[in-house]
């Protein structure tokens, strides 16, 4: 009986033993960046006529040397935003600037607001941005934002004082 009970305490420890060794030399090795710059989210359009409604928040992220504008956005219905779905932002001098949707999402209750909690349909999107963009924003300011989604785009002009903020945004994270 005492050797049957060391046979199992011996099973026990071994396989323990091998648990512990096996997630050691299978990790995953975390990267933290102490480059990581970030604005606070601001307005970057607000259009609410009859019952169309665009709203969207901006910020402007950089990590290491890769910047990304995350926007989130509510229209008041079921939407989503493909991955590689464009986002054009015209300038001031007409030229424009596309970026492209990092992943698939699709909308759901204040997933699109900022500090309230609204139940309106709204997503959080990523857009990365080359660094030749980034020079071309910094110099000149956005006129209008061109979302396209599963039901097809959505325009907006952006009024002047949104496009300041913007434009102070993509200079802060440097």
């Amino acid at each position: 009986m005492y050797i049957g009970a060391s046979k199992i305490t011996m099973k026990i420890f071994f396989s323990l033993f091998c648990l512990v060794l096996s997630v050691n030399v299978y990790s995953q090795k975390i990267i933290k960046s102490n480059n990581t710059k970030e604005t606070s989210w601001e307005v970057l359009t607000r259009m609410n006529l009859n019952d169309n409604c665009f709203y969207s928040y901006q910020r402007v992220r950089k990590v290491d040397n890769n910047y990304s504008l995350q926007l989130k956005i509510m229209i008041g219905r079921v939407f989503a935003i493909s991955k590689d779905a464009p986002l054009v932002l015209t300038l001031d001098d007409n030229s424009t600037v596309t970026l492209h949707n990092t992943e698939f999402n699709i909308t759901c209750a204040g997933c699109g607001e900022i500090g309230a909690k609204s139940q309106a349909q709204g997503l959080e999107v990523t857009y990365l941005i080359a660094k030749e963009d980034v020079a071309k924003l910094k110099q000149h300011k956005v006129v209008k934002v061109k979302v396209y989604s599963s039901d097809g785009y959505l325009q907006d002009a952006v009024k002047a004082k949104y496009s300041e903020t913007f434009n102070k945004s993509i200079n802060q994270v440097e």
